[in-house]
């Protein structure tokens, strides 16, 4: 898989290939819920393609920095302890979900009022200093990230909760398709005490579950985002005949050696 084959609306998971990773809170939470550890040892984070501008895909996703908006480095990126796995929804044939997911997680970004533009020496680099205009950042090679937008508590109650497509799941595919086509989730909105922000994987399926709607979501992505961890949702998509796992990207190959399966 080649960095210039993503689409909008691929999904990269952040694999660690066994390699040893910092715990995070979620993970804790899961071995004191008695999941089995296996669930978790590999995945700690998805993002997913919301554009792809001059062969660089841009990432949207939500890490303890808030929800980021950033491209790919592909020939500067230094590994920092996983590979890229990528996934991509099946039978799209024109596409129209995958892109429009894509499409409005980045708008989700570029749209809400917290948004903050960082300055960028070079597209890879560290978030450097504040720019305040709001500008395109796919032209100017800016970051965006909005901070406050990342729930610590969020990945602990979902490690304890069951990730089904029941009542509670279908009702809030019925609020995001219905409201945040348009606009941003009240989630992602700062000043929403403790229930607001959200974390990495529900950033990604609550983006594709907007534009899919309760009856395709049923058939497509039948987990609640609200309690669907990345490990989790990367075993849904491996089993499920409506998504095609891509593998990981070459760069990755060539650093990790070849016996890496694709």
């Amino acid at each position: 898989m080649k960095f210039e084959d993503l689409r909008v609306g691929d999904i990269l998971f952040y694999d660690t290939l066994g390699h040893p990773t910092r715990v995070t809170a979620a993970r804790a939470a899961v071995a004191r819920g008695g999941r089995p550890a296996s669930e978790c040892v590999s995945i700690t984070h998805v993002a997913i393609v919301g554009c792809i501008s001059g062969g660089v895909p841009w990432l949207a996703h939500i890490s303890e920095q808030g929800l980021i908006f950033n491209p790919i480095n592909i020939t500067k990126y230094e590994y920092k302890g996983f590979a890229y796995l990528a996934y991509r929804m099946r039978y799209d044939e024109d596409e129209f979900l995958a892109t429009t997911a894509g499409s409005t997680a980045k708008s989700w970004a570029l749209l809400n009022t917290d948004a903050e533009f960082h300055r960028k020496d070079d597209i890879g680099a560290d978030i450097t200093d504040f720019e305040d205009t709001l500008v395109d950042p796919v032209v100017t090679g800016n970051v965006v990230t909005v901070k406050g937008a990342f729930s610590q508590l969020k990945p602990y109650i979902a490690a304890f909760r069951s990730s089904s497509f029941g009542s509670g799941a279908r009702s809030y595919v019925r609020y995001l398709s219905q409201n945040c086509v348009t606009d941003i989730p009240s989630e992602l909105r700062q000043g929403g005490g403790p229930l607001s922000g959200m974390f990495c994987s529900m950033f990604v399926i609550a983006a594709y579950q907007t534009v899919m709607g309760e009856q395709r979501s049923n058939l497509m992505l039948a987990l609640d985002a609200r309690t669907t961890l990345p490990w989790t949702l990367e075993r849904y998509v491996r089993g499920c005949i409506s998504w095609k796992r891509l593998g990981y990207l070459d760069y990755f190959r060539g650093l990790l050696g070849e016996n890496i399966d694709n």
